[in-house]
């Protein structure tokens, strides 16, 4: 299943073995502090729009649609990044499905303010740890209305060592698989 819909979306399989691995350590019924469910840990607000896409009913509830659900979101989020080569794309992605869209884009924006490549996960890494209040004077600098597009965000160490996993896994995988 897995290697079917990486093949469909442009995925190496080994990446959603690693991705799978860092979100539910293969528990079919896994579900996190904040909802997320599933092999995927997808948020049931995305299952609902995802499952409208892909005219698909149980995304929470069955592996199968949870994995082709998974990878079509992330695919999603890989799109958001055209002008990065394939590591970085990748990694911007993996941040985005972890913690949305909207706050890589604001950490991209930090890095574009401060003239550093927004298409750098490492840039990005860095500025997506000052997306809090406490860097409200950095906020009034980038954004006009003095605070990110998209909100404060405190959950950057999650995101940060979620992407890190994930590549390292990745990494390893492509050697032994």
């Amino acid at each position: 299943i897995i290697k079917k819909y990486s093949k469909r979306y442009g995925f190496d399989w080994r990446l959603i073995v690693a991705q799978i691995m860092q979100e539910s350590k293969f528990r079919e019924k896994a579900q996190s502090h904040v909802g997320a469910r599933g092999l995927m840990q997808i948020m049931p607000k995305t299952a609902k729009e995802l499952s409208k896409e892909l005219d698909i009913q149980y995304i929470l509830k069955n592996p199968r649609e949870n994995i082709a659900a998974g990878i079509y979101h992330m695919k999603k989020q890989y799109n958001y990044f055209p002008g990065a080569d394939y590591s970085n794309r990748t990694k911007l992605s993996l941040a985005s499905y972890n913690c949305g869209v909207g706050r890589v884009f604001d950490a991209q924006d930090m890095a574009k303010y401060f003239r550093q490549s927004p298409n750098y996960w490492k840039n990005v890494k860095n500025y997506i740890g000052k997306l809090k209040s406490e860097n409200w004077e950095i906020h009034l600098q980038v954004w006009p209305q003095g605070k990110p597009r998209y909100g404060y965000f405190y959950g950057d160490e999650e995101t940060k060592t979620y992407v890190d996993n994930i590549w390292t896994m990745y990494q390893l995988y492509m050697k032994i698989l």
